[in-house]
């Protein structure tokens, strides 16, 4: 997640009210992916959208990898299968507004 401060500096990302996460578990609840909308300069409305995969270990959840390029609104249709995660995407056609997304995109990320 790239975030930015009012004076357009890099600077770390928080969750807050416009936040949005959602976090997907693989059956065997040892893998799970982790779906973010948040706003990441706070002199805009623009919403970003991030995703992040997870290792259950014995001490707790380890950050495993994001998953690059993605783009679109809200993850559904998720799907673990052995060595991978399939989810769908809203994505903007053209002449769609911001608002509403009539696309949809399928994604496919390996697993460690």
């Amino acid at each position: 997640m790239n975030c930015f401060d009012r004076q357009g500096n890099p600077s770390g990302c928080r969750l807050d009210e416009d936040s949005h996460v959602t976090v997907s578990y693989a059956p065997s609840g040892s893998i799970a992916v982790a779906f973010a909308t948040y706003v990441n300069d706070p002199t805009g409305n623009a919403e970003m959208f991030a995703a992040a995969v997870f290792r259950k270990e014995q001490d707790g959840w380890r950050f495993v990898r994001t998953v690059p390029n993605l783009s679109g609104k809200s993850a559904t249709n998720v799907a673990f299968t052995p060595g991978g995660v399939s989810f769908d995407t809203e994505v903007w056609r053209k002449g769609d507004g911001h608002c509403c997304p009539t696309g949809r995109k399928r994604w496919t990320v390996a697993l460690p």
